[in-house]
This record gives C-alpha cells, sequence and structure tokens, in this order.
C-alpha cells in the first residue's frame, strides 16, 4: 500500500500540485502514520470478527435451546444499544477526521521552523512562527476538547449497557425457575450464553470509537484516490 501510494504521489507532479494548489493536507503524514494505523487496525478488526463469528456460532444454539425468548431479547436489546451507539457518537468520525489534521498541521508547522530555522533567526521572525504554531495548536486542543466530550458520552452510555446485562438474563429466566421449570443451575448456564452471545452482537457498541477512528483514516487515505491528474 506504501508504494502505491508514493506511485500515485510522484506520478505526474502530484506531489508539486498538492502542496501549490492545497489540495489536501498533510499528504506526508496520510502515507506513513494513516497506512500503518490502517493496516494493523484492519488486521485487529479481522481476528476480532473471527472470534466472535466462532463464539456466536458456539454459544447461540446453547442460549436459544435454554429458552427460545432470552434469545429474542438478546437480539432487541444488542440492537437498541447499538442505534443509540451511533446516535451518541455519529460525530466522532468527524471529529476524529479533523484531530489527524490539526495535529498533523501542528507538527508540520514545527517542522517547518527546524527546516528553516536559518532564515527565521537571521529575518527575527519567530514572534510570528510563535504565534502561528499556539493559533495551530489551539484549533488541535479545541477540537480534541470536543472529541473528548462526544467520547464521555459514549462512554457512559456504554458503562450502562455493559452492567445491564450482568442482571437482565437472569431476570428473564427466573420466572421459570420459581414455577419449577428449571433447575437454578440453567440460570447461570443461560447468563454464561447470553453474556458470550451479546458479546458477539454487540462489537459495535464496545468498538464504537475504535471504529469511528478506524473510518476517519479510511476517509483520509480515500483522498490519495484523487492524487492523480
Amino acid at each position: 500500500m506504501t508504494s502505491y501510494y508514493m506511485q500515485r504521489y510522484f506520478k505526474n507532479q502530484t506531489f508539486y500540485k498538492i502542496q501549490s494548489q492545497s489540495i489536501i493536507d498533510n499528504p506526508d503524514q496520510r502515507i506513513v502514520d494513516d497506512l500503518s494505523s490502517f493496516t494493523g487496525t484492519a488486521l485487529a478488526f479481522s481476528l476480532t470478527l473471527f472470534n466472535a463469528a466462532v463464539d456466536l456460532i458456539s454459544f447461540s444454539n446453547i442460549l436459544y435451546g435454554i429458552y427460545p425468548p432470552l434469545f429474542v431479547v438478546l437480539l432487541v436489546y444488542s440492537l437498541g444499544g447499538t442505534a443509540i451507539s451511533v446516535f451518541l457518537g455519529k460525530d466522532l468520525v468527524s471529529l476524529n477526521f479533523m484531530q489527524e489534521k490539526k495535529e498533523a498541521d501542528f507538527r508540520y508547522g514545527l517542522v517547518r521552523v527546524r527546516e528553516n530555522a536559518e532564515s527565521i533567526a537571521f529575518y527575527g521572525g519567530e514572534g510570528n512562527e510563535l504565534q502561528l504554531l499556539l493559533e495551530r495548536f489551539r484549533r488541535a486542543f479545541e477540537n480534541l476538547s470536543q472529541l473528548l466530550i462526544a467520547s464521555r458520552n459514549l462512554d457512559f452510555f456504554t458503562n450502562g449497557y455493559r452492567y445491564l446485562i450482568q442482571i437482565l438474563p437472569a431476570a428473564v429466566v427466573a420466572p421459570m425457575y420459581f414455577s419449577g421449570k428449571i433447575e437454578f443451575g440453567v440460570i447461570n448456564q443461560s447468563v454464561s450464553a447470553f453474556n458470550h452471545v451479546l458479546s458477539d452482537f454487540s462489537l459495535i457498541v464496545y468498538q464504537f470509537q475504535a471504529i469511528s477512528a478506524f473510518s476517519a483514516v479510511i476517509d483520509r487515505l480515500g483522498d490519495g484516490t484523487q492524487w492523480e491528474w
């Protein structure tokens, strides 16, 4: 992938056109950091999905065999949790995208000062450079503050979502126990199977912040398809 993007970056002097026309920001960061993040995260997500699929197949039959209505409750609960997570975290993708951009702008400013240290010192431009860097840092900090607030709200819901599943399966199966239709050990089995299957169905809920950050990386890399004229 790095070779692919490098070839597009240098083909037809694209590197010059990107810089002179300000088509996209920080192509160097996209090639180095975003590609590294994409490959590592894609591998991790692939393994997570595979493990979840195996776990889901193993425990779904057990849960459905114990008490079919409990499986229906699980589906409704996981779908509702996913919908609420998407609603609460709908701004995370754009905020992560902007955070990547603003942090890259700040780093680029520092690199620019280092590379032009002699001319900046000769013309006494350190004051202007400092103000430019502080302004870039301010923008990155303001966006980070919004990102942290959105992440906090999502974390509050995710924690509540996790805690409720500790009592939900037992509450659903308890009437069958008190009516003498099942033994107490079946409750423990249902709770264990419920937690396994729900964790598999709730990947989006538990991994939403990581997914949103991954989506932002994909968006930034997607701009690379326009690097050729």
